[in-house]
């Protein structure tokens, strides 16, 4: 008897392998993508080796071609042209906002569940607030560079 399931991507119907009885998801090329970027987040957020491994590899990788980016600008200058004018936008929306907790960065931002709230909305009143869970996934001491990981099962307030 041939088992069908929807793909948790692209919502198609696929017949599931028997080797797989619980695959979710079908064998298309995005759709795996996918179920490799919902398996690595889940694993980042609760796997402390395997973050701490990811971020060894990416500062080897790093320290190894030091000036990718240098290069890929070079290379890519309507990149660089596209990158600048979105840059221009997000500046002039956060310019127009009162920001009421102005703060050093002296304290780190830790893991954990905030408030999260639009910067840029039409209204300024803050009706729209979402619960998000926030995993750091690299800190520098001294910098405030942190790179987060944001839950995709934000509860809307």
């Amino acid at each position: 008897m041939d088992v069908f399931r929807r793909c948790g991507n692209c919502k198609r119907r696929f017949k599931i392998r028997p080797q797989s009885p619980s695959q979710r998801f079908c064998s298309r090329d995005e759709c795996q993508r996918a179920r490799r970027r919902i398996w690595q987040r889940e694993r980042l957020q609760s796997d402390l080796d395997y973050r701490e491994n990811q971020l060894r590899a990416s500062a080897d990788w790093r320290a190894r071609n030091p000036d990718y980016w240098k290069v890929y600008r070079r290379k890519h200058p309507d990149y660089v042209a596209h990158n600048r004018e979105h840059q221009k936008e997000r500046r002039a929306k956060v310019s127009t906002s009162a920001k009421m907790d102005v703060s050093s960065r002296v304290s780190p931002l830790y893991s954990g569940t905030y408030v999260l709230t639009a910067i840029a909305t039409r209204s300024r009143a803050k009706m729209n607030t979402w619960i998000v869970d926030l995993t750091v996934l690299r800190a520098t001491a001294g910098q405030f560079t942190e790179t987060l990981q944001i839950d995709d099962s934000c509860r809307h307030v």
